[in-house]
């Protein structure tokens, strides 16, 4: 028995994309399995936060502060992150939060924030290693490295919509930094917790609904993702028993 990586063309949100990877998923459930040891990585094209340091800096606080939803959702049909998920996408908060701190008030240039950032491993819930010098060199993407593995296409695609709003958001004119340091201030003793991700906080699943979608459509497929049935579990890689995606 081998392992192997499947990779994608770059995807455009269109109908006839998610029907070719509706297609893959069906082909390679047919051959194989995803395994609890499997990530589903997803890179986004560093210019939809336009390569602006002020935006890059909102993403790391965003992200700080909603990371214990961010990992659940990307859990995809399972209550838990995969085996090792710590070792190759290792929670971020304190990091990014220390990060932001140091430089909300610089004038610090996007690549010299990149540089910085790339001190850290690539093996983070989200890389920074994949920015290039150039904005346009191939290649040049954000990575999300806390999904788990899935054959599922509509995980795959509710995975892609939630991770493209979340870094919109991050250039957003509207961006609350009021609602995000309330919700800090809330929940700062529980970041980096593994076991505290797997929980449901619905209250800040909803608020974070409310920032980055403007549509109940996303905000539905979102929470169904999110909440599992309201199974909560602390054994690794265990299925959700009804998962309606």
């Amino acid at each position: 028995k081998r392992g192997g990586e499947v990779t994608s063309n770059i995807l455009y949100d269109t109908k006839e994309t998610y029907e070719e990877l509706n297609t893959v998923c069906s082909i390679i459930k047919k051959q194989a399995k995803s395994l609890n040891n499997a990530g589903g990585h997803i890179h986004i094209g560093s210019q939809i936060i336009n390569r602006d340091s002020k935006n890059l800096l909102n993403l790391l606080k965003l992200w700080a502060v909603y990371e214990n939803i961010i990992f659940r959702f990307s859990y995809g049909e399972y209550l838990t992150g995969r085996r090792s998920i710590d070792h190759y996408a290792k929670a971020m908060h304190d990091e990014f939060i220390n990060i932001y701190e140091k430089y909300k008030e610089s004038d610090i240039s996007f690549l010299e924030l990149i540089k910085v950032l790339k001190a850290n491993t690539k093996y983070q819930a989200l890389n920074f290693n994949n920015v290039k010098q150039e904005e346009f060199d191939y290649g040049n993407t954000l990575e999300v490295r806390c999904p788990n593995a899935t054959l599922n296409s509509v995980i795959w695609q509710n995975n892609i919509n939630f991770f493209t709003k979340l870094f919109t958001y991050a250039k957003s004119l509207d961006f609350d930094y009021d609602k995000l340091d309330r919700r800090y201030n809330i929940n700062k003793d529980n970041y980096n917790l593994y076991s505290m991700y797997n929980e449901i906080y619905l209250r800040q699943a909803l608020e974070l609904c409310d920032l980055i979608f403007n549509n109940n459509l996303d905000k539905v497929y979102f929470l169904r993702q999110y909440i599992k049935s309201f199974e909560v579990g602390d054994k690794p890689f265990v299925r959700a028993k009804v998962m309606t995606v």
